[in-house]
């Protein structure tokens, strides 16, 4: 007699299907969620650094060279409102730079081949762009 042709063989061949079903539904929900909570960090860092810049007078020259680290994956644009630029970053291989018109708050664009998300921020005084490659994040996350 085999397993399948019982009763409890049927019962126990069910219920292992449905229990490895239920497992992958909730490995799949807690992957997307996580996903989303790290987006969600990544979006909040990207919004701190171009906060964090926005106040400040011109960029000094030790202030350049850490934000300018090849190590950091970011890239910082800052303009005077009479769009003047008072600082700009460029990671390596990356040769064109953000788009002179920033659009403020979050966005997505394509920049030399890869996709990019943006954050931006103005004040009376300047304008601040901070952008961070979607392969980095997805990397990361």
């Amino acid at each position: 007699m085999t397993l399948l042709t019982t009763l409890r063989g049927r019962l126990f061949a069910l219920l292992a299907v449905l229990g490895a079903v239920t497992a992958a539904a909730v490995a799949g929900a807690t992957y997307f969620s996580v996903r989303a909570e790290a987006d969600a960090l990544f979006d909040y860092q990207l919004r701190q650094t171009a906060l964090s810049l926005r106040d400040q007078g011109r960029i000094a020259g030790d202030e350049a060279a850490a934000l300018a680290d090849p190590g950091l994956d970011y890239v910082v644009q800052i303009w005077s409102l009479q769009g003047l630029q008072l600082y700009s970053s460029r990671p390596r291989g990356l040769t064109e730079p953000l788009p002179g018109r920033a659009v403020l708050g979050f966005s997505n664009l394509r920049l030399g081949g890869q996709d990019w998300r943006v954050f931006g921020a103005a004040t009376p005084l300047r304008v601040v762009q901070v952008a961070q490659p979607l392969a980095v994040r997805q990397r990361l996350a």
